[in-house]
């Protein structure tokens, strides 16, 4: 009986815990600092999966054009993602003294 016991306390606590986990992630992604005044789908700021499902319709690239129409140079795809139409920002956000973080994507 007393392992019946532990096993109900696993599952009682444990799907309340994978929420509140779950709530506070997509929390910290929609409020990340020097990220969240920047416009976009509001899906978008919580989870990947709005730009996953745009890049899987095949649509992206239209997506971008008509997201930067409606919101200007700066637009939030992604928790962690920004869409950049001004050329003249290229400068700064590429610059090897610049305080963006790269991806894996663009060596040293």
């Amino acid at each position: 009986m007393a392992g019946i016991g532990a096993w109900s306390l696993i599952v009682t606590y444990s799907i309340p815990a994978l929420l509140a986990l779950l709530a506070g992630t997509l929390l910290r992604n929609k409020y990340k600092s020097g990220l969240s005044d920047i416009p976009g789908p509001p899906f978008a700021a919580y989870t990947k999966l709005w730009r996953l499902h745009d890049v899987w319709r095949g649509q992206a690239h239209w997506t971008a054009i008509e997201l930067h129409k409606k919101h200007g140079k700066l637009v939030r795809i992604a928790p962690n993602v920004i869409s950049v139409s001004d050329p003249s920002e290229i400068p700064k956000i590429y610059s090897i003294k610049g305080d963006f973080t790269k991806t894996g994507f663009y060596p040293i």
